[in-house]
């Protein structure tokens, strides 16, 4: 998965993380989290963050 390759972290492990977004935001397509993330006025995706993602994902979903 590349998701996971780009942030070092186990496939399983980001297959989690997606699970509990969609959750609990409610939504059933990993589109449906873009479009989710992308309508929230604090979220930004760009390259330069990807290797600070991991605790902004922790820090959102919780």
């Amino acid at each position: 998965m590349q998701i996971a390759n780009q942030m070092h972290l186990a496939e399983p492990t980001v297959k989690s993380y997606i699970a509990s977004v969609m959750s609990k935001w409610n939504v059933r397509t990993r589109v449906q989290v873009v479009l989710h993330a992308l309508g929230r006025n604090d979220t930004f995706i760009t390259r330069s963050h990807v290797s600070d993602t991991r605790s902004r994902v922790d820090a959102r979903v919780n």
